[in-house]
């Protein structure tokens, strides 16, 4: 089921191809629960943003994924079913990952439409993703550079996937198939300045062969390489969530996540899980021999971390304080607590100025193309709004503040005709100055 009209085809798996054939809504009725559909959540009620982690590890980057997120993001992510897709290394060394996320209750709507219109997908999709995945494995990219855009055209939607080589960058829907709507729907993800792109075409309008050079017509030409349209266009995006189910490849999410999990895949987890169990426990008989080796090397690193902890709370405190655990976590952070007031009039003469901050402020927003029209600074609070010229571009900005002392929250609008998008930063906590 695609994102606004349903279009039913029957896939099977044949070795490595998927072979599929029309369908329509009665046949899905009538198979009932015999035959596992998907259905996807459109790009308007999802998001797919690459998250750059501050760090080079993996696993300290995959800690602070959620919380990235939860900044860049309009709600709380306890709102939303999340997944974290490759991490890798970005272009400075650090790791970043693809963050998709929707909403509870845009899950629960969609759902909802689903089983009313007689079925229950057992995978729900990212509508985007599909795309461009399906777009890659029918055409692939030219080179590892190359810019691709994947046009989805249908009666009174569309949608565009853009990426390079390989990679994907964003989805969004258009508001129409136009010159100056794609110009800036390009500029937004890429840049001002223009560069040689793939087109690849997909969708009911693209299937009528006058409407597709309708469309051709109307890429901007400063945008274009070459171009081609998907075989069998009409059915290219129910084709690409079913090559998605059942074949491996990058980039594969299910928003049902846990929460909404399908009954069926539960019990599937559940079948796994036993056999883990079991081979578990056959692995436990040959561990057995093992077992008090550990025990006796477990109590050396036991003893070993209590004297490193003593030592250091020793250090810390300035003299020996013969309490352990959790007692001696608190009497040292109440003693660091009082020491950092005492000094504060001696830290604050070093201190960058308010005015040092606003400057850095300015330069980030100039560089990154944030329009600003109010920033105001106190030592406890932090108030600016403006405009972005595409998610997320306030990054830097938030990040700034965050190593200036600020706890702030990000809240956002929809996006204007000319595709810049409101913002406001606003105090969450006061600066620690």
């Amino acid at each position: 089921m695609t994102a606004r009209e349903p279009v039913v085809l029957l896939a099977e798996r044949r070795g490595q191809r998927i072979v599929t054939s029309p369908s329509d809504m009665d046949e899905l009725r009538r198979r009932g629960a015999t035959v596992p559909s998907i259905a996807c959540m459109p790009v308007t009620e999802c998001m797919a943003q690459w998250i750059d982690a501050p760090y080079r590890s993996f696993s300290r980057a995959k800690r602070v994924f959620p919380t990235l997120l939860d900044i860049a993001m309009p709600f709380p992510i306890e709102e939303c079913e999340v997944e974290f897709l490759e991490p890798q290394r970005g272009a400075g060394g650090n790791v970043r990952a693809l963050a998709v996320a929707a909403r509870h209750s845009h899950i629960e709507a969609r759902l909802a439409g689903c089983r009313d219109a007689g079925f229950d997908p057992m995978i729900l999709d990212h509508e985007g993703l599909a795309i461009w995945t399906q777009s890659l494995a029918e055409t692939p990219a030219a080179s590892a550079d190359a810019f691709r855009a994947v046009l989805r055209a249908d009666p009174g939607r569309s949608v565009l996937v853009i990426g390079r080589g390989r990679s994907f960058i964003g989805a969004q829907t258009l508001p129409g198939i136009g010159t100056e709507t794609l110009s800036r729907a390009l500029r937004t993800r890429l840049g001002a300045a223009p560069v040689p792109v793939f087109w690849a075409l997909c969708g009911a309008e693209a299937a009528d062969r006058t409407e597709a050079a309708r469309i051709l017509s109307a890429l901007p030409d400063d945008w274009v390489g070459s171009s081609c349209v998907h075989e069998s266009p009409a059915e290219f995006a129910a084709r690409a969530f079913a090559c998605r189910a059942l074949l491996r490849g990058p980039l594969r999410v299910d928003l049902r996540g846990v929460r909404f999990r399908h009954p069926d895949s539960a019990k599937r987890a559940g079948r796994d899980r036993n056999r883990a169990l079991w081979l578990v426990a056959a692995a436990g008989l040959l561990l057995c021999a093992a077992a008090s080796a550990a025990v006796l090397k477990a109590g050396r690193m036991e003893r070993e971390a209590d004297a490193t902890f003593a030592s250091l709370r020793d250090s810390l405190l300035g003299y020996s304080l013969p309490v352990k655990g959790e007692r001696a976590i608190s009497v040292v952070a109440a003693e660091l607590t009082t020491r950092k007031e005492n000094t504060r009039p001696f830290r604050d003469t070093f201190t960058p100025s308010l005015v040092t901050l606003a400057g850095r402020l300015t330069e980030i927003a100039d560089r990154d193309g944030l329009r600003l029209a109010t920033l105001n600074l106190s030592g406890k609070a932090v108030d600016a709004s403006g405009m972005a010229p595409r998610w997320n571009a306030w990054s830097e900005f938030v990040r700034q503040l965050g190593d200036s002392g600020y706890a702030v929250a990000v809240k956002t609008g929809n996006a204007g005709p000319d595709g810049r998008i409101p913002f406001a930063v606003v105090s969450a906590g006061g600066a620690d100055r």
